[in-house]
């Protein structure tokens, strides 16, 4: 990726699932992902589909799950602000 970048990374699943890889922190919500400011300067990320586990962007769900654990086409969404929200 070249730097600058937008700073938040979401993968979305089969299912329609989002999962949040680098996002903002707002107020004391815990971090679950890599911080974007972290995030907007780093220039290449290596993710392994079989042990990749992320913060699945949905009340009441678990922490922390595998991402890569559905069949069919992924989408990775590079974004920034609200556009992932």
């Amino acid at each position: 990726m070249g730097v600058p970048h937008p700073d938040e990374l979401a993968i979305v699943r089969p299912d329609g699932e989002f999962f949040f890889i680098a996002e903002r922190v707002l107020g004391n919500w815990p971090v679950r992902a890599i911080p974007s400011d972290i995030f907007r300067g780093i220039v290449a990320l290596r993710i392994s589909p079989k042990t990749l586990m992320a913060h699945r962007f949905r009340k009441g769900t678990p922490d922390y799950e595998m991402v890569f654990n559905k069949v069919g086409t992924y989408k990775v969404i590079l974004g920034g602000g609200v556009g992932l929200r």
